[in-house]
């Protein structure tokens, strides 16, 4: 048996997804609609992210001073394009 919920309010879908999980015979909850985050964002951008984060070596990175200094060039550079 497949059983269609639509939802007026997003942020019940965990808790009625976990009450759905509990029933016995229940194999799988699914949804057509991606899983976000407090901001928006779907949660498999920040899943992605940590996973690239977590493969950054030190010579990936370059430091806040080298940062801020690109920043200001850019900024300089954009004002100069007028």
């Amino acid at each position: 048996m497949n059983i269609t919920v639509e939802l007026e309010n997003k942020e019940d879908f965990a808790e009625i997804k976990s009450l759905i999980e509990k029933i016995k015979g229940v194999k799988s909850v699914k949804t057509d609609e991606v899983e976000l985050a407090g901001d928006g964002v779907p949660m498999w951008v920040y899943e992605e992210l940590e996973k690239y984060s977590n493969d950054l070596k030190p010579e990936d990175l370059i430091s806040e001073e080298d940062f801020l200094n690109h920043i200001k060039e850019e900024r300089c550079r954009l004002r100069q394009v007028k």
